[in-house]
């Protein structure tokens, strides 16, 4: 299943109240993309920082973020080739207005191979062109009716982010979801209704 989102660059904050009884809405979008990232006033290493000891602070009080060890917004700013090298990238080839980058958020060779619950988003691709920048994200397997709007709010956000850090239009958004299914139906009818 494929879902296009066109203007990346929006997010109504009346969402959140609109689907709060959309079990984990909130949650979902902010372990993707924090919406601290999109407070420009703050240094980028900042954001990343605050971000991080957002997710430190919820598991000392033991909270479970993730079925794994780390979140996919700390996959996709801890590694050697992250979302900051691309974003200096982006901004070393402003001549170059066409280029695309891609980051993985499964690493196998820090992880046993399992069959099931392996994390479902297994990229996010940018491509930017001289005014925009747009996202395409690959999900091995996808929850509509518990994850996906949490998922393509925090995509969006993602876009955005990028975007405003390399002084750029947020373009649109594409979701590629290999196996998609609805397993929580009461959140897909509070979606629908």
């Amino acid at each position: 299943m494929n879902v296009l989102i066109e203007d990346a660059g929006v997010e109504n904050p009346e969402w959140f109240e609109r689907y709060r009884g959309v079990k984990g809405l909130r949650s979902v979008c902010e372990v993707l993309a924090p919406s601290i990232l999109l407070d420009s006033s703050l240094p980028r290493a900042e954001r990343y920082e605050r971000c991080w000891e957002i997710y430190r602070r919820a598991r000392r009080r033991g909270l479970r973020l993730s079925g794994w060890t780390d979140t996919y917004f700390e996959r996709l700013t801890r590694e050697n080739v992250g979302l900051e090298s691309i974003i200096e990238k982006i901004g070393e080839w402003q001549s170059n207005s066409d280029v695309a980058f891609y980051l993985h958020t499964d690493f196998p060779q820090k992880q046993a191979i399992r069959p099931q619950g392996a994390p479902c988003l297994q990229y996010v691709h940018f491509h930017t062109t001289e005014s925009s920048v747009s996202l395409t994200a690959l999900y091995r397997s996808h929850d509509y009716g518990v994850k996906a709007l949490g998922n393509f709010i925090g995509l969006t956000r993602l876009a955005r982010f990028v975007a405003m850090e390399t002084s750029r239009s947020p373009g649109n958004v594409l979701c590629v979801s290999l196996h998609a299914y609805c397993a929580g139906k009461t959140n897909l009818r509070k979606l629908i209704t």
